[in-house]
């Protein structure tokens, strides 16, 4: 059935395809996989959750938390 509804949409608009991951998965995996589909609309938890607090928190207090580091 998924076979059959990738093929279907990766024929019509590969691009209308998205895939997201969570924590801890394979996001290189996740990232390959788009690419040879066809579709540029991927993303994993850190694009949406750490890693964007993290650089909000360094360009305006020049510091961040745990695993990036502790403010200064």
């Amino acid at each position: 059935m998924l076979t059959e509804r990738l093929s279907k949409l990766r024929a019509e608009d590969p691009k209308k395809f998205a895939l997201f991951t969570g924590r801890d998965q394979m996001q290189a995996l996740t990232g390959m996989f788009a690419k040879q589909f066809g579709t540029p609309n991927y993303a994993a938890h850190g694009g949406f959750c750490s890693v964007n607090m993290a650089a909000g928190l360094i360009y305006t207090i020049g510091g961040s938390f745990w695993e990036f580091g502790g403010p200064i």
